[in-house]
């Protein structure tokens, strides 16, 4: 069975100001600043929350990704990732329908997307959980609450260090 790296936080993701944007929390000390990835390769964020949708978007755009693509749900994710694979999902496992491993068994079902890394945003600490994502291929667990340095470091740990460069990212092991 393969092993699926676990990033945990002790620390609580970015806060939303009343202007949407992430902000700090109050009377916190300014937080170091987090090195962009400038990834350039295509990411799709599929979350049936919004506001989860709009914190992920907006971290991936502080670390400097831009080709990013938003879905609501895994369906719609399914079938926009069979017009045009992309090289990294981050998706949110409870939506209602299809949750983030209904849409992971089903991507490694189609010879097409199978080897696309994900990465499983969740906040239920479950091993079971745990081991049936290792056993359909995630890449990744990323554990809420997560900080923009956990992000970081969990696309790192999938993409590899390099991921900015555009040199074969698909078939990184």
């Amino acid at each position: 069975m393969q092993n699926v790296d676990r990033f945990r936080s002790p620390t609580y993701g970015p806060n939303l100001g009343a202007s949407g944007r992430i902000t700090a929390a109050p009377n916190a000390a300014p937080p170091a600043p987090v090195p962009p990835l400038r990834a350039r390769y295509p990411i799709m964020v599929v979350d049936d929350m919004s506001v989860s949708r709009g914190v992920i978007a907006q971290s991936l755009e502080v670390l400097g990704c831009s080709r990013v693509q938003i879905l609501g749900d895994a369906r719609s994710a399914l079938a926009a990732m069979q017009r045009g694979p992309v090289d990294l999902i981050l998706c949110d496992h409870m939506m209602p329908g299809m949750t983030g491993l209904d849409l992971l068994d089903k991507m490694r079902r189609l010879p097409d997307l199978a080897m696309t890394k994900f990465i499983l945003v969740t906040g239920a600490s479950d091993p079971k959980l745990e081991r049936h994502a290792a056993a359909l291929g995630a890449s990744a667990i990323l554990w809420k609450p997560y900080g923009l340095r956990d992000l970081r470091a969990t696309i790192e740990k999938v993409m590899g260090r390099k991921a900015g460069l555009a040199d074969g990212i698909r078939n990184v092991g």
